[in-house]
């Protein structure tokens, strides 16, 4: 201690030495010796308010929102009749005649999925910005994960999982064994994804691991069918795995089991979201998902062949 204190005192006199370097061998003198007092905002409302309102990311989202909502109007005018009124002089008889052209035309399927496309649009920027969406699924996760352990109580008291009646030996293993598959099973979450995805495309998966979850995307386009069995398989397939063996477990590592068919049910909560978004889109629609973004493309018009996909 005494040491590292004479180093604190070595390393303080140089810094002043430096100080006093800086401001032209002139000694510093410090006086003050607490920390100025910093008043805390009475309304934490408006520093927020005032710092979304600075963000230039949030605002540039702002922008394009009202953009794309605009263009849902300016879809919805085209279904409009439209009318043309002209003068024309016709002089090829070799006779000028003088006349007005009236004409009408109804746009009866050049708009037809226009709105429905500027909707995607409103709705794919709307997402980015609104984080209404991560509070809804996690929402969702948690109303799950409440009544899957009210269910699983009903069937095999949770107190069973805590209880050492067998030993403190098999409690730690037991233990052991639910973390680690708990860990295991994430990976096998997207290992399902990434074969369903293989499937599909003919194309090799991409694994990764944010730091905060782990994802299987592609480069691939997928039908909006071929999509939703994508989202949907590792809640199926591991829901299924996992109640074969609960039913055959004992009641001693129902929990240790059952805690996994948990982590199953309400950790798919956002893959049934992006399922029931998906449902209210088009038919037509293609979907590509590298696992950290999703992109979903809709042709503009249906009735004509090799259109080319808009991005939305």
């Amino acid at each position: 201690v005494k040491t590292e204190t004479s180093l604190n005192e070595t390393a303080l006199r140089n810094k002043l030495q430096e100080l006093n370097t800086l401001n032209g061998n002139i000694p510093v003198v410090f006086e003050e010796n607490t920390y100025p007092a910093t008043p805390f905002p009475a309304d934490y409302q408006i520093l927020k308010s005032e710092v979304l309102s600075a963000d230039r990311t949030l605002m540039a989202f702002n922008n394009e929102s009202l953009v794309a909502r605009k263009q849902i109007a300016v879809n919805k005018s085209q279904w409009l009749p439209k009318l043309e009124l002209g003068y024309r002089r016709n002089t090829e008889t070799g006779t000028p005649f003088n006349g007005v052209v009236v004409g009408f035309s109804f746009p009866l399927f050049e708009n037809r999925n226009k709105v429905k496309i500027a909707k995607a649009q409103a709705l794919n920027i709307d997402l980015q910005k609104d984080k209404k969406s991560l509070f809804l699924v996690n929402g969702i996760a948690l109303i799950i994960l409440i009544l899957a352990v009210g269910i699983g109580h009903q069937i095999v008291p949770i107190r069973t999982f805590y209880s050492m009646e067998k030993g403190i030996v098999l409690y730690v293993i037991r233990f052991l064994i639910t973390i680690g598959s708990a860990i295991l099973y994430i990976f096998l979450h997207e290992l399902v994804h990434g074969m369903f995805i293989r499937y599909y495309s003919g194309i090799r998966p991409i694994y990764g691991f944010t730091g905060i979850y782990a994802y299987a995307g592609s480069s691939a386009y997928f039908n909006k069918k071929s999509y939703l069995v994508i989202a949907l398989a590792p809640i199926v397939v591991w829901g299924i795995v996992i109640t074969v063996v609960l039913i055959f477990i004992t009641e001693y590592w129902f929990w240790a089991a059952y805690i996994i068919q948990i982590i199953n049910i309400s950790g798919a909560a956002g893959d049934l979201y992006v399922t029931w978004v998906m449902t209210s889109l088009h038919e037509d629609i293609l979907i590509q998902d590298t696992g950290v973004s999703m992109t979903v493309y809709s042709y503009e018009n249906n009735t004509s062949k090799g259109n080319i996909a808009n991005e939305f």
